[in-house]
């Protein structure tokens, strides 16, 4: 880990987390940085610990392939822009209650136990897992995901909530019942139109369809 000052110092300034394949760093304490915040390999444990930077602005990113573990409700506060590869994991992997925070991410894990609550429509850029023990609260909200797993088995494209919601696949055991927010695995949510009768173009589902 490479930081502007000090790691134990009384302030830190831009943060590179840059670790050899299979290593793991782990947050000691609270810290907060006064500049970016950047993994560019390996895995950064936050623990229950929190990063936020100290004051408004700045950059969150994440390298392809790298992970953060969250053992509480403390994605990285106070960043003006988050960009995570779509190859990067998020996992919140307390024991217990957790909040997902509004990004758009790669792929993102919920393990522990517990449950795990969406706050906003949410964008996965890649894999959705829900593992056994964990009950993802999706609250109102209509999230995406380009795939995702349930106990770890994949399940088909479409429309996934509890048995409250009106998705196509609904289960009561990875969602929680009162819920009606939906997850659209691989389902193009975006709004419909025809084609251009002077271009021809084609509408975002088909273009996304044929990339």
């Amino acid at each position: 880990m490479t930081t502007s000052s000090e790691l134990a110092g009384s302030g830190l300034g831009i943060v590179t987390v840059n670790l050899t394949p299979g290593q793991i760093l782990t947050l000691d304490q609270i810290r907060t940085p006064h500049g970016d915040l950047t993994i560019t390999s390996g895995t950064f444990d936050f623990n229950t610990f929190t990063i936020n930077r100290s004051v408004a602005g700045g950059t969150f990113s994440m390298a392809a392939g790298t992970t953060v573990l969250l053992g509480a409700s403390n994605y990285p506060g106070n960043y003006n822009i988050d960009t995570l590869d779509p190859t990067s994991t998020v996992n919140y992997d307390n024991a217990g209650a957790q909040n997902v925070t509004n990004v758009t991410y790669g792929n993102l894990i919920l393990s522990g136990n517990g449950t795990k609550t969406f706050g906003a429509s949410t964008t996965i850029a890649g894999n959705l897992s829900i593992n056994s023990g964990v009950v993802a609260d999706l609250g109102t909200f209509s999230s995406t995901a380009n795939t995702m797993s349930l106990g770890g088995t994949g399940v088909p494209d479409g429309t996934w909530g509890s048995n409250s919601s009106i998705a196509a696949y609904q289960n009561n055991t990875y969602f929680t019942a009162a819920s009606t927010g939906i997850i659209n695995v691989a389902v193009c949510t975006a709004p419909p139109f025809q084609p251009s009768a002077i271009t021809g173009s084609l509408t975002p589902c088909e273009e996304s369809s044929q990339v």
